[in-house]
């Protein structure tokens, strides 16, 4: 038929097959339209760069929440200061001294070998 269309004079003269064979029907793509490829690429990677920052973010959020060794051991002897002042009225004054100093003795050597 698109050879007909444009050839109307020589189509009477030439055989269908022949037309065919030379693949006339051939001159109009059916790919997808330019415009149409460039956006799915673009949505593409947008996405990709969407999901490297998403990933970017956790790994820094998670990093930022992680405790250091110091801030685990400040955290220790504040933790064992407190118990230890939450029974401080049923303990010896003398035992409850000794035992503070047993604590703040302990984090300093956990520090050190940290």
């Amino acid at each position: 038929m698109l050879y007909v269309a444009y050839n109307r004079d020589a189509s009477e003269t030439l055989q269908l097959s022949r037309a065919l064979d030379s693949q006339y029907d051939a001159l109009y793509s059916t790919s997808k339209d330019v415009l149409a490829k460039k956006k799915e690429e673009l949505d593409k990677q947008i996405e990709e760069n969407a999901i490297d920052i998403v990933t970017d973010t956790l790994v820094n959020a998670q990093k930022n929440t992680e405790l250091t060794e110091d801030e685990k051991m400040k955290l220790l002897e504040e933790k064992s200061l407190e118990l230890l002042e939450e029974y401080k009225d049923n303990i010896d004054p003398e035992i409850y001294e000794e035992a503070v100093k047993e604590v703040k003795k302990r984090v300093k050597r956990s520090k050190k070998t940290v």
